[in-house]
């Protein structure tokens, strides 16, 4: 192959006889020297779902009125919580960056019947039945009962809305887990239980370590090679730091053709990551200087993230946990951490807070058992990742089309007169963007190339839908269940060998030096699987068509 180039001048011809590889590199340069290229329209879409979900929370502040509550500020806190708990089970991030053209469609998903769903107990089905709906609906009776509040007393009926919502959230980990992924259960649950609890009880030093636990294990889970891939892409596709980018490029990057990290970007990697375990930290210290280090570092990070902006839509999760520095760690009720809360709180809570803490840290231990969302492995460039991939037929089409879904048909061209040409190359930029972002995804290329000839095919014939997932069973976060999901998607769609498959790429433990690279075909299972190690895809990190062909094995 020739000197690999950035899209620069490319046409649809052109990228139409041009091989995968050729395709990615081109894409993974393009976006260290020019960024990720998308129309404003794309963030204009998303920032605006981010206006309306905080604006329609404001609303309702003022329309239910003040809280009489004595502490009305930890009052709307709640809300907050609870609001944002709601508005991520809307789909309020579904959008163009994620390939989905038009409204939010995960509360159809969520108050349907029959459409596919992951359980974690077998006996609950694979399919929404009447029990799940009426879960949902329950779910939904104690949102607005919480919100419709005007207080808040352990004593009071409406603090029995906020057990409702947590009793439903346990029972969609059990019963629906796409859909308590789908709605942050594994971010909001551990805040809005120790809510249910007495002032005197622990309640703040709950919702405060709830908290503490997801920043600190997010910085922990990118303690490793793997993060130092993140921070580098991540600032070079920014708009906001577009007029510096080939200044930047020049200290992050090797060079244009050797996308792997300069020491340099490896050092500010880690730095990035310090904060983000060492700030929380800071929080539980008695020192007021310490305190406002660990606020202000958090505050910076949040803020950071949502002014590039982020190139995946993670902007209401990051707005709301901005929010919780000052909130919950300042202006609520003390400065810092409350230690005298956490000397008086039930052992109950004691007992699930210590089982979070112990899950997260297993979770690091134990990718393949425990998925990066509830372990709080937050964007480390380390995680599972699936691919899906479908034969471009009618016949394949026509298998979508019969399938209850509230999401269009992956496979038919959206209805809005978008250039098929340009779309592609969006899809492949993001294809690009995990292979930068990523340690377990260098091996890409080679992946999808023998994944295509398994089969029976080239990469030309399929067309790589990574929502496939979404479009069966409704928001799909985490892919370490995916093989789990495939089993009842198939039983759906009723794919033959060879029309669908996808490749799947496990997650590294920090005291493991290998992972694994798997190809499963819907209809088969897995047909392909290979040993990979760090060091293995480190030495494929130059550009996506570095990586050498795969040996053989099942």
């Amino acid at each position: 192959m020739a000197t690999p180039r950035d899209m620069e001048g490319v046409t649809s011809t052109q990228w139409s006889a041009m091989p995968l590889a050729e395709r990615l590199d081109r894409c993974a340069i393009d976006i260290m020297l020019h960024g990720l290229r998308r129309p404003a329209v794309v963030y204009i879409w998303h920032f605006t779902l981010l206006l309306i979900n905080y604006g329609c929370f404001a609303l309702t502040l003022l329309a239910v009125g003040p809280s009489t509550h004595k502490q009305p500020l930890l009052h709307g806190f709640v809300k907050l919580i609870v609001w944002q708990h709601f508005a991520e089970s809307l789909g309020c991030r579904q959008g163009p960056i994620y390939g989905h053209l038009g409204p939010p469609c995960n509360l159809m998903y969520r108050l349907s019947l029959g459409t596919v769903k992951l359980a974690k107990v077998a006996v609950l089905g694979t399919r929404r039945t009447a029990v799940d709906l009426l879960s949902h609906l329950l779910f939904y009776v104690g949102i607005f009962a919480f919100l419709a509040s005007r207080e808040y007393r352990t004593e009071a009926l409406r603090l029995a809305a906020l057990w409702l919502i947590c009793g439903c959230d346990a029972f969609h980990f059990l019963s629906d887990s796409t859909q308590f992924y789908a709605a942050n259960g594994h971010t909001y649950y551990s805040v809005l239980l120790s809510a249910c609890f007495p002032a005197e009880r622990g309640r703040l030093a709950g919702m405060q370590t709830a908290l503490l636990l997801q920043w600190f294990f997010s910085g922990v889970g990118k303690i490793g090679p793997w993060f130092e891939y993140v921070n580098g892409p991540f600032m070079l596709q920014s708009m906001l730091l577009a007029p510096a980018r080939r200044w930047l490029a020049g200290l992050l990057v090797r060079s244009p053709f050797h996308l792997s990290p300069t020491r340099f970007g490896q050092a500010v990697a880690h730095a990035a990551a310090a904060v983000e375990y060492l700030a929380p930290l800071a929080l539980l210290l008695p020192s007021d200087g310490a305190v406002a280090f660990g606020m202000a570092s958090l505050g910076a990070m949040h803020a950071y993230i949502l002014a590039m902006p982020a190139p995946f839509d993670v902007y209401s999760w990051n707005l709301c946990f901005g929010l919780c520095v000052p909130l919950l760690f300042w202006r609520i009720e003390t400065l810092g951490f409350d230690w005298a809360g956490l000397s008086q709180a039930s052992p109950l809570l004691l007992v699930y807070l210590g089982a979070e803490c112990l899950t997260c840290a297993a979770g690091n231990v134990l990718p393949d058992r425990l998925g990066y969302y509830i372990s709080h492995r937050y964007w480390a460039g380390n995680w599972c990742m699936m691919l899906f991939y479908i034969r471009d037929t009618d016949a394949a089409r026509a298998k979508l089309d019969a399938v209850k879904a509230f999401s269009p048909n992956p496979l038919r061209p959206p209805k809005l007169g978008l250039d098929p040409f340009l779309m592609d190359v969006a899809l492949h930029k993001s294809l690009a963007y995990l292979w930068l972002g990523n340690l377990n995804t260098k091996c890409l290329v080679p992946l999808i190339e023998e994944a295509c000839a398994a089969a029976g095919g080239a990469p030309s014939d399929f067309k790589a839908v990574p929502s496939l997932p979404l479009y069966f069973a409704g928001e799909f976060r985490d892919f370490l269940f995916g093989v789990e999901l495939m089993g009842e998607m198939q039983a759906v769609a009723g794919f033959d060998a060879g029309e669908c498959f996808a490749v799947k790429m496990s997650a590294f433990s920090m005291l493991g030096e290998g992972n694994r690279s798997e190809v499963h075909d819907l209809k088969k299972g897995r047909v392909r699987s290979y040993a990979t190690s760090r060091a293995g895809l480190r030495a494929m990190d130059a550009l996506p068509s570095s990586a050498p062909t795969f040996k053989k094995a099942v």
